[in-house]
């Protein structure tokens, strides 16, 4: 594992970059009630977009015990497609076992 002191001395340009980011923000009905949480993981999000990183987001919602479609990610993904202006056809759900993902098909 590459030990970094500084995200910006990174060579991210077409590398996969992992980033963990606290989603777990409120739902009502699929409705997110408080972003606070997913916009703070935006600048980062948006740089290591804009410089070429191919980017894994990953979190949780709620404290699951198995699969729980209530405590799906779709609107939390459908919420950082919205911020991030890509296009409904480069963001599909794919699956990862038993679970769903969203994955972004290509750069954006």
């Amino acid at each position: 594992m590459i030990k970094l002191p500084d995200l910006k001395t990174a060579d991210i340009k077409g590398k996969r970059v992992f980033l963990r980011a606290d989603i777990d923000v409120p739902l009502d009905n699929g409705k997110i009630m408080d972003d606070t949480r997913l916009s703070e993981s935006l600048e980062t999000l948006n740089y290591l977009l804009q410089n070429g990183a191919k980017v894994v987001l990953a979190g949780h919602l709620g404290r699951p015990q198995g699969v729980e479609h209530d405590l799906s990610a779709e609107p939390v993904a459908r919420w950082y497609q919205n911020k991030l202006k890509i296009k409904n056809e480069k963001l599909k759900m794919i699956k990862i076992g038993e679970l769903d993902a969203w994955e972004i098909s290509e750069a954006v």
